[in-house]
């Protein structure tokens, strides 16, 4: 009893923070990426989920909240006992939380490698334009000092001509007249003087126009110096960020490691559990914890030949197809959908061992599981075409896809049979139903032999429950 409080606790908790964890409407189709997804690991096809936009730090800090929790009640837990399905569920649920953890790590690395990235271009690009601008100032220098030298030699020139003016004393036009000898020598002064007052305005003007190109070069260099000093803080500035970005990188590349073999060791106590479970119980299934990857690739395949195969047949008419309990059909359809009234695929084996659309820890699962012996008979539930037979090494094992045609509302309808120690059909065989096409087993991703049940409507998975007599 204890066990069930503390599974209720636990599964309320993860609900509360994941509302796709929660049992599905008992007619929802969905296409979840893995049979048997973790908590928190498996999203429903076609329903869209907001995207945590708050700090990685605010993420990180909910997330060990509820893994905090989650320990207390596994602690809990084993007072009473390791063996319990409940215990189990609660132990997956913690793993439904680190494998949360290690997403958001995976993120925050992927985010931080782009920081990274942006700012050491940024930085590249600065070094550039300072080098440009450090070049420019040195120009700019260079220019300044040649017109420093020149304004120099200008205005040494003009400080001589005045100290001669000033020695020489203040002439007029009067005195030439009177100590010129006579006309030609007057003319000829006169002349002088005009010359050497032409070339004094002109060197005053040369001074005038130094000192203001002179100005304008310092004011130049002056805006070029302070635009330089800008970007040096910044590279500074930026070089800064890079550091810190590149310390918490490889800080949590180390805390990802570290999470990723607690999380490979959870996953393995836990399969190691259910496994020792099933094998007490004989209510076998499969193991929660997957490759997601490649059972989304499993799941791409399966849709592919569904869709492949509904393309090419528009029309369903097998004459051996019985009519059954309207009960038994798809909601606002009527009995005479005799494609949906469906036989159970083990006869005599109606016991499930983990239902549709989760799994007793709250995670996805895709169709039903019936218990059985290893070679027990496995049959078709409806007529229909053999449209895909394969051998897996993990995920469904030795399975088969068998489509039945349409509905009366023109959705095709398609059922598979999984983890099979014996498949007795090809693919385009075509066969009736309760006729036998496969042995059970324990095939693929599996803690025991059962077969694995599912029907799908238009490619999406739907309780299968619905259409079993």
């Amino acid at each position: 009893m204890m066990c069930m409080v503390l599974l209720a606790a636990g599964i309320s908790a993860y609900a509360a923070d994941n509302p796709l964890a929660g049992d599905l409407p008992l007619d929802n189709s969905t296409t979840a990426a893995g049979e048997g997804t973790t908590a928190s690991q498996g999203t429903t096809s076609g329903e869209t989920t907001t995207q945590d936009t708050r700090p990685f730090e605010e993420q990180l800090s909910d997330i060990r909240t509820h893994i905090a929790e989650m320990d207390k009640l596994i602690a809990e837990a084993e007072k009473e006992s390791k063996g319990t399905l409940e215990y189990i569920d609660l132990i997956d649920n913690r793993i439904g939380y680190l494998n949360e953890e290690l997403t958001l790590y995976e993120n925050e690395i992927v985010s931080l490698q782009e920081k990274i990235d942006t700012y050491q271009t940024r930085i590249d690009e600065n070094t550039k334009e300072i080098e440009k601008v450090e070049k420019e100032v040195s120009s700019a220098e260079a220019q300044i000092s040649q017109l420093q030298e020149q304004f120099s030699a200008t205005y040494e020139l003009f400080s001589a001509r005045a100290r001669a003016m000033y020695i020489s004393g203040d002439f007029s036009i009067l005195s030439l007249l009177f100590t010129s000898g006579d006309l030609a020598t007057l003319l000829t002064r006169l002349e002088m003087v005009s010359e050497v007052a032409t070339s004094d305005a002109d060197l005053m003007q040369q001074i005038e126009n130094q000192t203001d190109e002179l100005i304008l070069k310092q004011d130049g260099l002056a805006q070029k110096e302070a635009q330089l000093q800008q970007k040096k803080d910044q590279l500074s500035s930026d070089q800064a960020v890079l550091r810190n970005a590149q310390n918490s990188l490889t800080s949590n590349q180390s805390t990802l490691a570290l999470k990723k073999a607690q999380l490979a060791d959870e996953r393995a106590m836990s399969d190691q559990l259910l496994y020792e479970y099933t094998s007490k119980t004989q209510m076998y299934t499969e193991y929660r914890n997957i490759d997601e990857e490649a059972e989304a690739s499993v799941q791409a395949d399966i849709e592919a030949v569904i869709n492949g195969f509904d393309r090419e047949v528009t029309t369903y008419d097998y004459d051996d197809v019985e009519i059954g309990d309207g009960d038994n059909g798809y909601h606002n359809v009527s009995g005479t959908n005799a494609v949906l009234n469906m036989t159970y695929p083990v006869p005599g084996h109606t016991k499930v061992s983990a239902g549709f659309p989760n799994y007793s820890d709250g995670s996805y699962h895709g169709g039903i599981d019936f218990p059985c012996a290893t070679g027990t008979t496995v049959v078709a539930a409806q007529s229909g075409t053999v449209i895909d037979v394969k051998r897996l090494t993990d995920s469904y094992g030795y399975y088969i896809i068998i489509y039945h045609g349409k509905d009366a509302n023109g959705r095709s309808v398609a059922t598979l049979y999984a983890h099979n120690s014996s498949l007795l059909v090809s693919v385009g065989d075509v066969v009736s139903k309760g006729e036998t096409i496969a042995r059970s087993g324990s095939t693929g991703n599996s803690t025991g032999p059962h077969c694995h049940f599912e029907v799908r409507i238009n490619g999406s998975r739907v309780n299968p429950t619905y259409y079993l007599s």
